[in-house]
C-alpha cells in the first residue's frame, strides 16, 4: 500500500533486480550462467514481493532452481548477502554535501522516505543488520551523521539526534505502508457495538485520518519539527557554560 507515499515530489528511486530478473524469465534459470549480480537481484526481488518472512536462503535457491550450496559460491553468507541486497538499494540515495544542515537533512529524509516506501523490507532488513553493512550504505549513514554534527549541537548529543531522525523515518514509513487508508474518524466507527461508550469528543473534533494528502504533510510537520529542536540545541550548545 504506497499510495501514502506516491505525492512526493522526487525523481523515481533505483529499482533493483526487475531489470535482471526479467532478463532470466523465459529461460531455464539453471541454464543461467549465476553470477552473483543475479543472486543479489534475485534476493532483493524476492523480499521485495514475500518481505522478510518469506525469506530464506533456501528460498532463495528455489527461486533460482539452484541448491543452497551453489548459493555459497556467490556470497559468503546469508547475512553478506543482504548486506549487498541494502547496499544496491541504498544507491539511489544522495547525501548533499551542503553547509545548509537543515536542507540537507529533509532532502536525505524526503529521499529516504520514498525509496523505503517502495521498498518497506529495507527497515527490518537494515534495523536488524547491526553494523555489518555494505560499504555504500556505511558512507551513506557516514554522511548522513555529519550532516547531523553540522547542526552544531553539542557533541555528545550528535548520536541521539541521528537515532532520533532515523527512529522517526523508520516508524512512519512502516505506519504508512502496513496501515489501511484509514478515512476521517466518525463516532460510528469507533464504537465496536452498540453499546454505550465514552464520549470521544477528541477523536471526533480533531478526526486524525491516514490519507496521502494527510500522510505527506504529518511527515514534513515531523520534519520541520525535529528540525527546529536540533536549531533550538546547537543555539543552546553555543550560549556561554553550555554542557557539551
Amino acid at each position: 500500500m504506497l499510495e501514502h507515499c506516491s505525492t512526493v515530489n522526487l525523481p523515481p528511486t533505483h529499482t533493483i533486480g526487475v531489470h535482471h530478473m526479467k532478463k532470466l524469465s523465459g529461460q531455464r534459470q539453471s541454464a543461467v550462467r549465476l553470477n552473483r549480480e543475479n543472486v543479489v537481484a534475485a534476493a532483493s526481488d524476492l523480499i521485495r514481493r514475500d518481505g522478510i518472512e518469506g525469506w530464506s536462503m533456501r528460498a532463495l535457491s528455489r527461486e533460482l532452481s539452484v541448491s543452497v550450496s551453489t548459493l555459497y559460491w556467490h556470497v559468503r553468507n546469508e547475512q553478506d548477502l543482504l548486506g549487498m541486497v541494502i547496499d544496491e538499494a541504498l544507491a539511489a540515495i544522495v547525501v548533499a554535501d551542503t553547509p545548509d544542515w537543515r536542507a540537507g537533512i529533509a532532502d536525505f529524509l524526503l529521499q529516504a522516505r520514498r525509496l523505503l516506501c517502495e521498498y518497506p523490507a529495507l527497515v527490518r532488513l537494515i534495523w536488524r543488520s547491526g553494523w555489518q553493512l555494505g560499504p555504500r550504505t556505511l558512507r551513506v549513514t557516514n554522511d548522513f551523521l555529519g550532516l547531523v554534527a553540522r547542526s552544531g549541537i553539542a557533541e555528545d548529543e550528535v548520536a541521539d539526534a541521528y537515532y532520533l531522525l532515523v527512529a522517526f523515518l523508520f516508524g512512519f514509513v512502516l505506519m504508512e505502508t502496513q496501515s489501511p487508508d484509514t478515512p476521517d474518524f466518525v463516532a460510528e466507527r469507533g464504537a465496536s457495538s452498540s453499546a454505550a461508550v465514552p464520549a470521544l469528543d477528541h477523536l471526533a473534533r480533531y478526526s486524525p485520518a491516514a490519507d496521502a494528502a494527510g500522510m505527506d504533510r504529518r511527515f514534513a510537520f515531523g520534519v520541520e519539527r525535529l528540525l527546529n529542536s536540533l536549531e533550538r540545541g546547537s543555539a543552546a550548545a553555543e550560549r556561554p557554560g553550555a554542557v557539551g
